[in-house]
């Protein structure tokens, strides 16, 4: 009697369906990581996006300045020569988590403009030898435990007619 098999025995068919669990848990915990991975790659572009704007502007202004100094109520107090010879004080603050940029001609504040929120960041400004000014953006300890990440952006600036 010749028996020709028409199918997968029970045993083919339990082995291919562990192979498929197997695997599959594999590519859950591959998948798992990429997200983390992907959540942490944006975090870090929008701390390094951010840190930048924020390097930027202060940058730009005190490379405008002719004196830089820092009061008890603001981080950088830079006074500027605008175009039609009058001079201008540009102040940065803290009000809350906020960092405000306030324009003040004539002894008042003709603007004040909420720069950047600071929420998970801290600014720190230094004033170095020479009349450099080392600007420097971190990330606030314990903003996100245990993840690889940019701590901090840091920029050097001299300003035009140095420190005071």
């Amino acid at each position: 009697m010749n028996l020709k098999r028409k199918g997968f025995t029970l045993i083919e068919l339990i082995i291919v369906t562990v192979m498929i669990f197997v695997m599959s848990g594999f590519m859950a915990k591959l998948w798992s990581g990429m997200e983390h991975m992907s959540a942490s790659v944006r975090h870090n572009m929008a701390f390094t996006f951010q840190s930048r704007n924020i390097l930027s502007h202060l940058r730009d202004d005190i490379r405008r300045s002719v004196k830089v100094s820092r009061t008890e109520n603001s981080l950088l107090l830079l006074t500027q020569k605008i175009d039609d010879g009058r001079v201008q004080q540009v102040a940065y603050r803290m009000d809350g988590k906020e960092l405000v940029r306030d324009v003040i001609r004539g002894g008042d504040v003709v603007q004040s403009v909420k720069t950047a929120s600071m929420k998970d960041l801290f600014l720190e400004v230094s004033f170095l030898k020479e009349g450099m000014i080392r600007l420097e953006v971190r990330r606030r300890a314990g903003s996100r435990p245990l993840e690889r990440k940019n701590h901090s952006l840091a920029a050097y600036v001299h300003p035009v007619g140095g420190i005071r």
